[in-house]
Formats: structure tokens, C-alpha cells, sequence
């Protein structure tokens, strides 16, 4: 006789890992201008969208204002979730779920600190993202 799994068994549940990618705008030099951070080393791109997981019990758009604010000083005037994605597409992270969140900052304000390596890129021409961050700065621009 053949070995039945019980109908009570339960599958396996792999771990999720998740990432709150920040798309910080802001007007600079008459357009309108995406933060970039340095990428991780391992990453294939010199460059990412800011991001890190959610702190527990944290909103989604509290941790990409907490995010945000500790590139730049300052809090957002507006942090709206832009979607969700978890499509296979590569994540400097390697994260599997990316949660995506736009950062509006007013002109003049959102000075990189000192040390972070953040800088203002242009959103017409950013230089090369990983496919997923890629996709949500896409995404953002069209909102």
C-alpha cells in the first residue's frame, strides 16, 4: 500500500524576505530628480534605489519615510506606496518581495548627508538599476 501524505500535513514554508525600496523625488536643476545610493558590492549596478526591510510593527510607509530621512535629514512631505512586486526580477538585495514607495521632497530641500554617497540623478536618464529598482523608478515616473 502506498504512503499517503495526511490531509492535515502541512507544506513546507520557505521565509519571504522583503525590502521597502524608496523612490525619493525631488525638482533639481529644472527636472525632476531620483535618489541613488551605492550599490551593495556584490550587485552587478554601481547604483540602487535606497531601500531596507520594514522594523517590526512598522508601517510600510513609515519605514520608507525612516529610510529616506536618514539619507537627507529631513522627512518627506509625501510617502505613498507605489506597488509591490515579487516577479524573479534580480534585487540588489536579493530580496524576494519588493515593496515600492514614492519619497516626495520640496525643491531646495533633501541635501544627501555627509557620508551616505546618495546623490540626485536625473529620472530621464538614470544610470543602470537593477531590473526590479528599474521598473519601480518607471513606475513612479508615470504617477
Amino acid at each position: 500500500m502506498r504512503d499517503r501524505p495526511s490531509p492535515l500535513a502541512k507544506p513546507a514554508v520557505r521565509r519571504v524576505t522583503l525590502a521597502v525600496d524608496v523612490v525619493a523625488l525631488s525638482p533639481r536643476d529644472d527636472a525632476l530628480a531620483v535618489l541613488l545610493v551605492p550599490a551593495p558590492d556584490e550587485a552587478r549596478e554601481r547604483w540602487s534605489l535606497p531601500w531596507d526591510g520594514p522594523r517590526d510593527g512598522e508601517r510600510i510607509e513609515d519605514a520608507g519615510a525612516r529610510v529616506a530621512r536618514a539619507l537627507l535629514g529631513t522627512t518627506p512631505s509625501l510617502v505613498e506606496q507605489a506597488g509591490a512586486t515579487s516577479d524573479g526580477r534580480r534585487h540588489p538585495g536579493h530580496a524576494d518581495l519588493s515593496i515600492g514607495v514614492i519619497a516626495l521632497f520640496p525643491l531646495g530641500t533633501g541635501t544627501p548627508t555627509i557620508g551616505s554617497g546618495a546623490a540626485w540623478f536625473p529620472l530621464d536618464t538614470l544610470p543602470v538599476l537593477s531590473p526590479r529598482h528599474r521598473g519601480l523608478a518607471a513606475r513612479a515616473a508615470r504617477v
